[in-house]
């Protein structure tokens, strides 16, 4: 479900890692419970986006939108169960926008120390 990984992922921010970030991210991922989430990454302090509420006049651009397999894939990933390089290598992990920025945004989900 949609709002169970973007609570994970708002809980797991990391805004220690997140210092010096300023861009809009984005996570989708496939399989049965297939959706997406936005984030927007600033002053290390993150904001999640509802897509539901968004004015239609605003900038919907992301910097950034890192695309799993799967929603566990996502989550073993955040967790640091499993290796990003790894699920990259074999087409598991995607992205799509600012390719240096990839690692970069997926340590600023690597735990919480607010």
């Amino acid at each position: 479900m949609n709002s169970d990984i973007r609570n994970l992922l708002l809980t797991r921010f990391n805004s220690s890692a997140a210092a010096g970030l300023d861009i809009r991210v984005g996570f989708a991922w496939q399989g049965d419970d297939a959706n997406r989430c936005q984030f927007l990454i600033t002053d290390a302090r993150i904001e999640a986006i509802d897509e539901s509420r968004l004015d239609l006049t605003l900038d919907l651009t992301l910097d950034l939108t890192l695309l799993f397999a799967s929603s566990d894939i996502l989550k073993a990933v955040v967790f640091g169960q499993a290796s990003p390089m790894h699920h990259f290598m074999k087409g598991e992990l995607r992205a799509d926008g600012g390719l240096p920025l990839v690692f970069r945004a997926l340590s600023a989900f690597s735990g919480a120390r607010r």
